[in-house]
């Protein structure tokens, strides 16, 4: 039934920054930890990617200078960066905040130079690879067994315990049944469901899709991270362009030239604090948090964006996505392509040169006139916020299954991931250490192998080619649950998903086995779409990243909620519940999210 069969204490499935740290830390309780990823080793994982760090930026807190633990982790409860605001689980937080300094600079023991300054040396555009590239090496070189080329398509579940894995590889096309004691899934996210979006092409969700099919419960998938800054010029890669000083003093416009953010950004007050007035803490916390980022916006053009709008870029990525969504609805984008534009023309060729991430956002706009000429913008998907329910030590609600990375809620940033991937091999490392290897059932495995294998025994056809049915699922997700959301659209997304798992997914078929990794990616992205899909459906709101139209105002009366879906009776079954508000807690009341009623 399988060509090979394996054993190891514990499986690591990833090879970014959550997958390496945990099989490094696991390796220090046990001798046999093998580690799997279906490309090359980095290479195809948002970590490589990455603009941001693993948490302290040359001597202060990323974003704001919190003077505690308590601080650090009352900010990232309540911010808007990227995500969500409030509904972060507040536990998760206080771990992170604890241990992100510390778990950072061990950087430096698996060869990273100066974790705290990835920014300034890490390539642009892969800001990341500062940190994923080192780790990759060591890990190569050290005795833990390094697996690549190996597509995971399924974990192996008997009564209540995840018992291995199976897969095939992509040079051969053998089968491969992996049996381990404990399994840490760490297979990153899945925005590439999405038409546009700055992710790795082979990030389709599959680690969600696996843990959903064995029972695992998911969480928050409606929170999607769509970064602002994407090249929309057809004759132009549609990449990031890199967060260079130049970058910053470009000018967002409308078609009409009008500067709009300052109608959807709130100018008055700053990003933080603008929060507070609706959350239920004490007057010496508010008045710490005003003390440390309160700056007016000045609106001048000519000044920097920070300046301009009173808080820095990163801290407003979901304020301005939404913002140029809105533009673009109400007729006010380019009437070609849908972008707004942003305006080089002040921006001085020297300040562009005057570092690499300038350099490199030339390199992106090549022959474009951009002194004379705007460049066309739109958000593009950056990653996920929900995923596996996961607990402080990173376990799942299965025995021997442990998650850390974007694969799992509430991690959203390689802070996170540097964090749970440690917590995540201690986990499995001790669990490992306990408990003896459990019986693997191939026949059943084998069983569950059939559906992936039938696809290289089918006839090539329009309907089932991999790449056009992942198109299809893209576009759909991109006009229907995309950064701007309906009911309407919504369920006009499910009704296509399902039409296309009826007509589409049931003709996949391969000719060779990496062609049978996109059909398999392609099954996997349809799933992905609908689990993002009905939880949109379900959260009735606008909050951080999340903006339903028919829902303009963030609801605190309701929605300081999770929304949760599972696998049961074959179906998707959908349900909310309360977050556990364990440090802070926010009024019940609805609150106006500025913008969302401009006309």
């Amino acid at each position: 039934m399988f060509d090979k069969e394996i054993s190891t204490d514990v499986l690591v499935i990833g090879s970014g920054i959550a997958g390496m740290r945990a099989a490094i830390q696991a390796r220090k309780y046990v001798p046999d930890v093998t580690i799997v990823d279906k490309t090359l080793f980095g290479r195809q994982t948002l970590s490589s990617m990455a603009g941001g760090t693993t948490g302290l930026v040359e001597g202060y807190w990323s974003f704001t200078h919190p003077q505690s633990v308590d601080e650090f982790t009352a900010f990232h409860i309540i911010s808007n960066a990227f995500a969500v605001t409030g509904i972060r689980e507040q536990e998760l937080e206080y771990v992170a905040a604890k241990e992100v300094v510390v778990r950072q600079d061990e950087l430096k023991e698996y060869g990273v130079l100066n974790p705290r300054g990835q920014k300034s040396y890490g390539p642009p555009g892969r800001m990341g690879w500062a940190n994923i590239g080192p780790m990759v090496e060591y890990v190569k070189n050290s005795d833990i067994k390094c697996i690549e080329k190996l597509m995971i398509t399924d974990l192996i579940r008997e009564g209540d315990r995840v018992t291995g894995v199976i897969g095939f590889e992509m040079d051969t096309g053998k089968w491969v049944a992996i049996n381990a004691k404990a399994t840490v899934l760490a297979t990153g996210g899945g925005a590439e469901v999405y038409k546009r979006n700055n992710t790795p092409v082979r990030a389709t969700g599959d680690g969600f899709v696996m843990a959903y099919r064995a029972g695992v419960q998911l969480s928050m998938m409606e929170f999607i991270l769509f970064d602002a800054w994407i090249c929309a010029e057809p004759d132009l890669p549609n990449f990031w362009i890199p967060p260079s000083y130049a970058r910053t003093l470009g000018v967002v416009l409308n078609k009409d030239g009008e500067q709009f953010l300052k109608n959807y950004i709130p100018t008055s007050t700053n990003f933080v604090h603008r929060e507070l007035p609706n959350l239920e803490w004490g007057d010496d916390m508010v008045r710490r948090f005003k003390g440390v980022v309160e700056k007016p916006a000045t609106l001048d053009p000519n000044d920097p964006f920070h300046q301009r709008y009173g808080a820095p870029v990163i801290d407003l990525v979901n304020t301005i996505s939404r913002g140029m969504a809105m533009e673009v609805d109400k007729g006010r984008g380019d009437p070609d392509v849908p972008s707004v534009y942003l305006d080089f023309s002040r921006v001085p060729e020297e300040v562009w040169l005057s570092e690499p991430k300038g350099v490199q956002g030339l390199h992106l706009l090549r022959n474009h006139d951009w002194k004379n000429k705007p460049v066309r913008m739109f958000p593009g998907a950056l990653g996920n916020f929900g995923g596996c329910i996961v607990n402080k030590d990173c376990e799942t609600s299965l025995k021997g299954l442990i998650a850390a990375g974007e694969v799992t809620y509430d991690v959203d940033s390689l802070r996170h991931a540097n964090v749970f991937g440690v917590r995540a091999g201690d986990t499995a490392g001790l669990y490992a250490q306990r408990n003896e290897l459990p019986a693997m059932d191939t026949g059943k495995a084998g069983e569950l192998s059939k559906r992936w294998r039938e696809i290289m025994e089918r006839e090539p056809s329009e309907e089932g080619d991999p790449r056009k049915v992942k198109e299809l699922i893209k576009n759909l997700m991109w006009k229907e649950a995309g950064v701007l959301k309906t009911k309407e659209g919504l369920e006009r997304c499910l009704a296509g998903l399902d039409k296309i798992k009826k007509e589409n997914l049931t003709k996949l078929w391969a000719m060779h086995p990496r062609q049978l990794r996109e059909a398999i990616e392609a099954w996997n992205m349809a799933y992905v779409g609908e689990m993002i899909a009905r939880c949109s459906m379900m959260r009735e709101e606008t909050r951080g990243t999340f903006n339903r139209l028919d829902f303009p105002d963030r609801d605190d009366a309701y929605w300081i909620r999770k929304t949760l879906l599972r696998l049961e009776d074959g179906e998707m079954k959908m349900s909310s519940e309360p977050l556990e508000q364990i440090y802070f807690k926010w009024k019940r009341q609805k609150v106006k999210v500025k913008g969302m009623d401009v006309e």
